[in-house]
This record gives structure tokens, sequence and C-alpha cells, in this order.
């Protein structure tokens, strides 16, 4: 399994002629950023994980921080307020300062999408370090670029950005030397960090000390640590790729094979278990109906218990290798990869949907897709054709293909689970009245104290006749018992196969997604081609989820 990755976030002053804030003062806060910075990385380190920092690019401490992030080999992720052209606005009077601004977003990406023409503006702007395009630093490996969807409008675009930012960190590093009431300030992003739980390092710009809100170190998340150790299990069955730009490919194929192996198990020990115990009672149920005796009772009672010990094995056996638990995490880990494997190039790799529908799966998803090589925006309307074949339509085939076995299946379970249930009513009502006829006959006999004397013979064979009645037998004693058996194995089939569930949901998911599909040709722009890659994606989650939730309970 890829490292897990904890986010830390970054906010500072920008330089003002303040005691606290002049540029020199924020400078000399290097050391400090460092010392705090790799305090964040040892706790990630503890758990076998690194950190990456997320920080707009503002004058002073942000261009700063991330530039020693830089130096202690961090990955870094940008995000502006606005438009890299309007942000270079707030640079009208420190072009030295814009170039280094100007460094770190190419070093991220963000200059990747914008023409030549404005590129070359962007340089001309600065003191003249970087001429012409070809002079500023390629994009580094993993560093990611985006710009905040909020509002484009100072101050708030500010406050935005800072909470935007918040929502996928771990912990933040702040330089701040007194409290403001300034929309989307530091002061601002320092509170709505403690509010939201996170640790958070505050360096004092006037005494360079750190101080930090929490003592505690960081937990590791569950899902990570099952998923590593059931990896770790499989780890020489289905080795990782040496290959970097298919690592995703790997981790995905990985876990989608050690799905379907305790898949397998898990599915078919559960229903042989349920078969077996179904069996054993069914036999049980005729032996006492119909009042088997001698060898016949004894090889039923046998046979009984050699089913019932039959399932009980199968409930241990897979009970010990874990098999429904390690099926259920890595199925749900499998889709979650080949989600991202088809969207990282188009959705925030900082912002995993999975986050909004299982939080406790963000660190896995987001861990995985920071780390992926191949996860580069390049031209999203282009690349929206082949997501439409590899992605949609193969999800929607998907679900097509087996609508028809969910069908057959699930309503063979349903109907059977029916009409033994009425079935069973009638039979045990017909057997009550039964028993009520015979009790008050029972009763006048007595009353009316009448003996009449029959011949041995006679007698013998009127009960002769009466054990032999087969039919009432069937009736009046088996079906009643055996009906609601029978109508409690159907419903656990259909709990068990999942049948009873996808006849309905994977119509719906068709549905959908041939609506969805409607929409890709007439896609023209980056920003819906992103709409329509996370629409289908929440609605391939939605699936997922529910499947992953219905499935929880299920257990031997």
């Amino acid at each position: 399994m890829l490292k897990p990755v904890w986010v830390v976030g970054f906010s500072g002053h920008r330089p003002k002629n303040v005691e606290g804030r002049s540029a020199k003062e924020l400078d000399e806060c290097r050391p400090s950023i460092q010392q705090a910075l790799e305090t964040y990385q040892d706790r990630a380190a503890n758990l076998g994980g690194e950190i990456h920092c997320f920080s707009s690019v503002a004058e002073g401490a942000d261009t700063i921080a991330l530039e020693v992030s830089e130096e202690i080999g961090i990955v870094n992720h940008v995000i502006l307020p606005m438009s890299v052209e309007r942000f270079a606005e707030d640079f009208k009077d420190s072009a030295e300062a814009w170039d280094r601004t100007l460094a770190v977003i190419a070093k991220a990406g963000g200059l990747e999408e914008l023409d030549a023409s404005m590129i070359q503006r962007l340089c001309e702007a600065g003191s003249g370090r970087y001429s012409n395009p070809s002079d500023l630093p390629a994009k580094k490996k993993l560093w990611t670029f985006r710009i905040s969807p909020g509002s484009r409008e100072r101050p708030y675009c500010y406050y935005e950005c800072g909470e935007e930012m918040l929502e996928s960190c771990d912990g933040l590093l702040a330089v701040h030397s007194q409290s403001t009431e300034k929309i989307g300030g530091t002061t601002e992003v320092i509170n709505q960090a403690e509010a939201k739980g996170l640790t958070v390092a505050t360096v004092d710009p006037l005494t360079k000390t750190i101080s930090w809100n929490s003592a505690d170190d960081w937990k590791s998340d569950e899902v990570v640590e099952e998923l590593k150790h059931i990896s770790e299990k499989h780890s020489e069955e289905f080795p990782f790729s040496d290959d970097e730009d298919m690592l995703l490919e790997s981790e995905f194929s990985r876990y989608n094979e050690v799905s379907l192996v305790n898949g397998r198990w898990f599915r078919w020990s559960l229903i042989l278990s349920v078969l077996a115990h179904f069996a054993a009672a069914t036999i049980g149920v005729t032996s006492l109906s119909y009042g088997w005796k001698g060898w016949w009772a004894i090889g039923a009672t046998g046979v009984e218990g050699l089913l019932v010990l039959f399932a009980i094995g199968l409930v241990a056996f897979s009970w010990f290798y874990h098999f429904h638990e390690r099926w259920r995490q890595t199925r749900f880990a499998a889709e979650v990869l080949r989600g991202l494997k088809f969207s990282c190039k188009f959705l925030d790799p900082l912002s995993p949907l999975i986050s909004r529908h299982h939080p406790a799966w963000h660190r896995f998803a987001i861990s995985n897709s920071l780390q992926q090589t191949t996860c580069i925006k390049q031209d999203p309307v282009g690349e929206l054709a082949e997501y439409h074949r590899d992605r949609v339509s193969d999800q929607s085939s998907y679900f097509s293909s087996k609508l028809t076995p969910a069908w057959t299946w699930g309503n063979l379970w349903k109907y059977t689970a029916t009409v033994s249930s009425i079935a069973a009513f009638v039979f045990l009502s017909a057997a009550f009245f039964s028993k009520c006829a015979h009790l008050g006959l029972k009763t006048d006999v007595g009353s009316k104290e009448v003996v009449q004397e029959q011949a041995p013979e006679a007698e013998s064979e009127g009960a002769k006749s009466s054990d032999g009645d087969v039919w009432q037998t069937l009736f009046l004693k088996f079906l009643p018992t055996f009906l609601p058996l029978l109508a409690s194995v159907a419903i656990s089939l259909a709990v068990v196969t999942d049948y009873g569930r996808r006849k309905e949901r994977y119509a719906i998911m068709v549905s959908r997604l041939k609506e969805l599909a409607s929409w890709f040709p007439t896609i023209r722009s980056p920003y819906a081609a992103k709409r329509a890659v996370e629409r289908c994606e929440e609605i391939l989650l939605d699936e997922l989820v529910e499947w992953y939730a219905s499935n929880k309970e299920i257990t031997h």
C-alpha cells in the first residue's frame, strides 16, 4: 500500500510596516517554519506516512513557507482565491515578490492551461527575472494547483480560499503576531482550523517561538490500517508494480483480486451454510411429521447432525479467515480506486468525493490520488471521450448485464418467500382448526361417558389407518412447519446474493448513467467536463456506499 498522506495547510501575514509583520521579520521565521514542518513530518512518519503542504502564494509568509517546504523535500499544493492574472494585481508594487510567487505557481502547474501570450504578460509583470515563459521552472512531480471555486470578490475570496484549504487539512501552520477582524485573514483561518479540531502550530514573528494548540500526536486511520494489514497478507500473491506511473493501477488490481478471492469464499460459505441448515431442518421436520422410527429415525438424526456440523464448520472457517471483512473492505477500496483512476485528470485530488460520502475513507483516497504521477491536468475536454467510453459506458454495460439475473433470481426469492408465507398461514390455520375439532370431539365424547368396546383387531387397524394417512400428515403437520422455513431461507438468499437489491438499484443506475451519457457529446468547456465527471462519480459512489452499508451486517 502507498504511504498515507497528511496535509498541512499554511496561512501567514503579508509584509507591512508594522511590528511583527515587516519583510525582514517574516523572512527570519524560516528556521521556525522549518522546525514546525519537520515536527509534522515526524508525526506522519511515526504512522508510516508523509506530509504534503497546502497553501496560497500571497506575498510574505505564504511564499516563504512553500519555499522552505520545497527545500526539505515536501510536496506542495497551491490554491489561489482568483485567476492567476487577477492574483498578479496584488503584486503591482512588489515585482520581485511576484517573480517568487510566479515560480511557485509554475512548479505547481498553474500555468499549464494558459496560452503563451498570457504567460508572457505574467512574466513581464515581474522584475525581469523571467523574461519569457521558457525561463520559468518546469512543473514539479506530484505538485498540484487549483483556483478556489468560491467568490472572486475581495475580501470574501480570501476567506473562502482559506475555508476550502482547511477542508483537506489535518494540521495548520501559521505565522501570526496579533489578532485582527479582517475577513479572510490569518486570525480567521486559525479560528476555523481550531473549530474543525485541527492541530495548529503558530509561529510568532516577534519571538520566533512555536506554540501548539495540542500536544497529541496524530492517530492512524482505522481503514488505512486494516487495508495495510490485508495488503501485507497478500503481498506475495499480488505484488506491487515498480513502475511509478502504474502505482494506482497496481493498487486497484491488488485490491480487486483480493476482493474476488475473499468474496467467492464468503458468498459460497454463507450460501452453503444457509442451505445446510435448511436441509437439516427439513429432515427433522419430515422425521417428526411422519413419525419415523427405528433405523429411519436414527439415520435421519445422523444426517441432520452432519449437516449442522457442516454448516458450523463453514461458519467457523469463514470467521477464522475473516472472508467477509476482507471482501467488503477490499471491494470498496478497489471501487474507490477505480473511480480515482478514471477521474483524477478532472477532479481535485485534495477533495476526493468519498470524503463527503464516507469520511472514514478520506485518508485512503487522498493518499492514493496525491501520489499518482499520471493524475495531471492536460486537456479535460479532450480526455472526456476516453472517460465516457471507459467509465460511463463500461459501468452502464456492467449494470445492464447484471439486471437479467438480478430480476430472475431476485423475483424467484421474493415470490418464493411471499407464496410460502401465505401458504404457511393457510396450512397453519387448517392445522389449528383441525386440532380444535379433535379436541372438541374428545371433550364431547368424555362428557357423555360413552364407552364403545372394539375388538383389538379393529382398534389396531384404525390406528394404522390414521398414522398412515400421508396426505393428512403432509397438510396438517409437515407443510405448516416446512413452509415458514422455506420463506425464511428465500429471504436469507435474497439478502446474501444481493439480487433483491440489485434488481431495483441497477435499473436506476442504468437510467441515470444513460441520461448522463447523452450530455457528454455536447460538452465544450473544461468546467463543464469537470461537472460531468463529478456528477458521474457521485452517481457511482451512491451505489457503492449503499452496497457497503447494506453488506455491513451480513455476517455468519
